[in-house]
């Protein structure tokens, strides 16, 4: 799943593409991808509206158009956009399309079909679901708040941090980069994380998804920016996926394991296992 840099990569691109066009028709091949509403509202309520910005909050893609409306678009796992300048015939996995007056179109395409789009009122979207349980990115979080979640927890660190009601914008990747940099184990509990532990998490979050966001995303299986356009992150992650590899730092092998369901790389000689 698409993790806060590709999510901002994403949403930049498409900012860059369709900015200030005029949708004039939406056509919706799976009902499933809309959700809050029925297609039919949607298509009433964007027709003739013009898209003044794209943006994203965490994982959510936002279009703010300007008849007071907001779409919020999530990727999930297999998302993908694609935009022509000219009309394109969909494919068996397209879902929606956007028209534009111009002439041009935006795809909506997801294999799996686990992305959605919602419709929300631009005065309130940011205090009902699903935006109103997020938390903050965390290049904007008090290292103290943040802490004081995590003191009320004995769940791993990991899935702690994969919670975005905890914090905003991580995900597999980025959550076992910044726990190898920081040598805590993801299985520490929460209660056991120090207050400065809690701060280097937050510093060393926000660099490494600046950096990668900077470099276009990481795309190590599925996903790639708007027109099939991949990031190159991934050439510098130290642990993710590198099971079985030696780890940069002590040349221990990487091993791969699963917290809570999720396919987790650590190094057994940097990250000791809590207790100690």
């Amino acid at each position: 799943m698409p993790e806060l840099p590709e999510v901002r990569t994403v949403s930049r691109a498409l900012n860059e593409a369709v900015k200030d066009r005029v949708i004039s028709n939406v056509k919706v091949f799976r009902e499933k991808t809309i959700v809050g509403t029925s297609p039919k509202k949607l298509i009433l309520a964007v027709g003739d509206a013009k898209i003044e910005r794209v943006t994203n909050i965490g994982k959510w893609i936002v279009y703010l158009l300007d008849n007071d409306k907001v779409l919020l678009s999530h990727l999930r796992m297999t998302g993908k956009y694609y935009y022509y300048k000219d009309k394109q015939k969909p494919t068996k996995h397209t879902h929606v399309v956007f028209d534009f007056k111009d002439g041009s179109q935006l795809h909506f395409e997801d294999y799996r079909g686990f992305g959605t789009l919602e419709l929300k009122d631009k005065k309130d979207y940011l205090d009902v679901k699903p935006l109103s349980k997020l938390a903050e990115e965390p290049q904007n979080m008090n290292y103290i708040h943040f802490w004081d979640k995590l003191q009320k927890s004995r769940r791993a660190i990991k899935t702690l941090i994969l919670d975005q009601t905890i914090v905003l914008g991580f995900g597999n990747i980025y959550v076992d980069e910044t726990l190898w940099e920081l040598r805590i184990h993801p299985e520490t509990p929460g209660n056991q994380i120090s207050q400065k532990q809690a701060k280097d998490i937050l510093k060393f979050g926000t660099y490494i998804m600046d950096w990668s966001t900077s470099l276009g995303g990481s795309t190590v299986s599925t996903y790639s920016s708007i027109n099939n356009i991949e990031g190159s992150f991934s050439q510098y992650l130290k642990i993710f996926r590198k099971d079985g590899k030696p780890c940069p730092r002590c040349k221990s092998t990487i091993v791969k394991t699963k917290v809570n369901g999720r396919g987790t790389h650590t190094c057994p000689e940097c990250q000791v296992k809590f207790p100690i």
